[in-house]
């Protein structure tokens, strides 16, 4: 199985086998089916007619002088009919609507899963390079524990360290082999995750580059936001519930139907050995009284569209608050960057200022050790801003609706959607 190294090979490898995405193609799929029936109600349609039986009269006639007579005959018919829809109250035009708008909701649903994978791959791309970094650098370190721990028993032997030197030594060196430990937990929980979304294991990954690019201002941010494809699901969702009170509406209308026939029937009695009947009719239907049911129909086609109506405004509201909410996330990111590369640059410098006053005698092991942990600590610090910063550019791009596949291949904010319904 092929791994990802690169954060453009993972995008790939989801966009190929994510199953949540290979079944988002398929509804959409599904779905483009769906105009052609709404669209077949107005085609005509064609029926093969035929019948074998027996026919039996019983005539009473003054004019040929019958009382009660019997007469019986095999027949036998068959022929052709023919249905046009010429008018049906709006119906098929509804039903159209319907679909269209349906489809283009599918469209916008299977590009906000596009969108949802493609995040859920950078923050788990960003999640496993944090635990393989931090790892790196824990491991580092209980390098040079093992050393600090190997030159204090040597001094200690050579009477220049104490007991106390060689335990804070021992104890800060152990205390780093179980965060090793559970670096290498943490690491192996994230590739697990990480084969289950982009479809193969890890390989020693590259820093993740960031996505450009991104809007000029939270206002912009919002703006983008309040159009992205969760709001256009929804949005089509009103559009189509709109379009089924119409097509409930319309079973109260008449209807107008072209009906044209031909029948060939064989002994079809009274001394006839075949009968050919011709007829093209116009069937006009005017509903009186169905029982009440178009009118309760209509009743939970509307309640059905406050209901989509409310859904919308809540859609909106989350989709301006994860906009926010991902802006904000890369200010932070950003402004902690600034500072933690101050601080590992000062304590850098600490570092290299204890361990030479330690050789002076000025400062103890623990001085030593305290520094060292310091500096770790805060690496580990500015590598997770680092991710968090690149992820939270993507979580805006997703909030915005511009993390399809089309923008990720050709990294560029182009049109998110084509409206179906409007074409």
């Amino acid at each position: 199985m092929a791994q990802a190294e690169t954060l453009s090979q993972a995008f790939f490898l989801a966009y190929q086998t994510n199953p949540n995405l290979r079944a988002a193609r398929s509804a959409l799929h599904a779905s483009n089916s769906e105009i052609d029936v709404a669209r077949s109600g107005d085609h005509p349609r064609v029926f093969l007619t035929g019948s074998v039986g027996r026919d039996r009269w019983g005539i009473t006639s003054n004019l040929f002088h019958l009382t009660n007579a019997s007469l019986a005959a095999n027949e036998n018919a068959y022929g052709v009919e023919i249905e046009q829809p010429i008018w049906q109250g709006g119906h098929t035009l509804a039903s159209i609507r319907k679909a269209q708008n349906g489809v283009s909701a599918r469209l916008a649903a299977m590009r906000e899963t596009e969108q949802r994978t493609f995040l859920a791959v950078a923050e788990i791309y960003g999640s496993v390079y944090r635990s393989q970094a931090v790892l790196r650098l824990e491991q580092n370190n209980e390098r040079v524990l093992h050393e600090h721990l190997a030159s204090t028993e040597a001094r200690l032997r050579n009477g220049e360290a104490t007991r106390t030197d060689l335990a804070e030594a021992r104890a800060r060196l152990d205390q780093t082999e179980a965060t090793v430990i559970a670096a290498s937990g943490q690491l192996a929980n994230a590739d697990s995750v990480f084969t289950e979304i982009v479809g193969s294991p890890p390989g020693a990954l590259t820093p993740p580059l960031p996505i450009r690019p991104l809007p000029h201002s939270l206002v912009e941010a919002r703006a983008l936001a309040s159009e992205n494809f969760s709001v256009l699901v929804a949005r089509y969702g009103i559009r189509s519930a709109r379009a089924a009170i119409s097509e409930v509406q319309s079973a109260s209308l008449p209807s107008i139907q072209l009906v044209g026939e031909y029948l060939r029937s064989y002994n079809p009695g009274f001394g006839f050995t075949r009968l050919n009947t011709a007829a093209l009719l116009v069937n006009v239907t005017v509903p009186i009284y169905s029982g009440g049911v178009t009118s309760a129909r209509t009743r939970v086609a509307r309640d059905r569209l406050r209901e989509q109506q409310a859904r919308t405004r809540a859609v909106l509201r989350s989709a301006l608050t994860e906009a926010t909410q991902a802006w904000q996330n890369y200010a932070t990111a950003t402004a902690q960057i600034r500072a933690l590369r101050a601080q590992v640059a000062a304590e850098q410098i600490a570092y290299r200022g204890v361990v030479a006053e330690h050789r002076q005698g000025v400062k103890t092991l623990l001085n030593v050790l305290n520094a060292e942990h310091e500096l770790l600590a805060s690496r580990v610090a500015l590598v997770s801003a680092t991710v968090a910063r690149i992820v939270a550019g993507y979580a805006i791009r997703a909030a915005v609706g511009e993390l399809t596949w089309r923008q990720l291949r050709t990294g560029q904010r182009t049109a998110r959607v084509s409206p179906i319904a409007s074409r």
